[in-house]
């Protein structure tokens, strides 16, 4: 392909078969595609500064949520710890109790079973633990 300045006629005139006058600046190069090596590293240039801003943003980027220690307000209600009884009457009362102080917190009902499941000691403590290992390691109480 050849390309022409507006004045030359041919390729062979001026100076051996250039396509444009001396005085004049040649004509800029064609774009250049680039190839998906060059688009992936670019991409990463652009991703490690984003991390970087965002790493140095401080006290000046979108605040998070404050962490809540729902099981420390629970604690903080003094629930009782159940360690068995052979009258069910002990287990109905425990249960009553640590559902009244579980009222008084926001938590998930997930929550509710790990944070009442903490208080089971010895007999209990055990059955519990041999009742988790019967469902799925990620199974939600509730």
């Amino acid at each position: 392909m050849v390309l022409r300045s507006g004045n030359e006629r041919d390729g062979a005139s001026g100076s051996g078969g250039n396509n444009h006058r001396n005085n004049e600046d040649p004509l800029p190069n064609p774009p250049v595609h680039p190839n998906l090596a060059d688009v992936v590293a670019r991409q990463t240039e652009l991703m490690a500064h984003l991390v970087h801003q965002l790493g140095n943003a401080g006290n000046n980027g979108p605040r998070a949520e404050p962490q809540v220690n729902r099981f420390g307000d629970f604690f903080r209600t003094n629930p009782p710890i159940f360690r068995g009884s052979k009258d069910p009457l002990d287990a109905d009362f425990w249960l009553n109790v640590i559902e009244e102080k579980l009222g008084l917190i926001e938590c998930e009902p997930h929550e509710k079973v790990l944070f009442a499941a903490h208080q089971l000691h010895d007999a209990p403590g055990v059955w519990w633990r041999n009742f988790k290992a019967s469902h799925p390691a990620n199974y939600r109480f509730t």
